[in-house]
């Protein structure tokens, strides 16, 4: 007998690899991968996905002056099978998609969490907080020099002192 797909169409058939997984939804073969193609957003999309928070970066706030300048954020990952649908997007700017990387939500609590004692301890200049920044400088370097345009650093780690110095406050 021939197999034929539930109602005609790719569907479940077994030539369709997005079958090929097992109950607890574990690929059967553990090194195939599907590979999706990202497609770049039009200028309308950018425009809806910058309306969404009046052209604020979702995560930080900060104002983004122009179109060119918006990075798009998938709340579910892109590289997590999260879709290009608008209701999955929302403006960010560029150092927040960067920090965010593929992150869960849970992950990114953890981050915050763990994030903010870090601050604290760089701020009070305890011997933690002197670590802390020697590890983070070393490793700001280390992703810059990695990059093919080297832009500066991402991480923003600066004790308070330093930072104002840097804004010229």
């Amino acid at each position: 007998a021939k197999f034929k797909p539930f109602g005609g169409g790719w569907g479940a058939s077994p030539f369709n690899p997005k079958t090929w997984r097992q109950k607890d939804g574990s690929y059967l073969f553990p090194d195939f991968k599907i590979v999706r193609k990202r497609k770049p957003f039009t200028s309308k999309q950018r425009e809806e996905i910058a309306a969404k928070t009046n052209r604020h970066c979702y995560s930080c706030g900060e104002k983004i002056k122009d179109l060119s300048e918006m990075w798009v954020e998938h709340i579910i990952p892109f590289s997590r099978g999260g879709s290009d649908d608008l209701n999955n997007l929302l403006p960010s700017c560029k150092l927040c998609n960067y920090v965010r990387q593929n992150f869960s939500p849970h992950h990114i609590r953890r981050i915050l969490s763990v994030g903010s004692i870090a601050v604290r301890e760089i701020d009070k200049s305890s011997d933690l907080g002197a670590s802390l920044l020697t590890f983070l400088k070393a490793e700001d370097t280390r992703r810059t020099s990695n990059r093919k345009h080297a832009e500066g650093g991402f991480l923003v780690y600066l004790p308070k002192s330093e930072q104002a110095e840097t804004l010229g406050n």
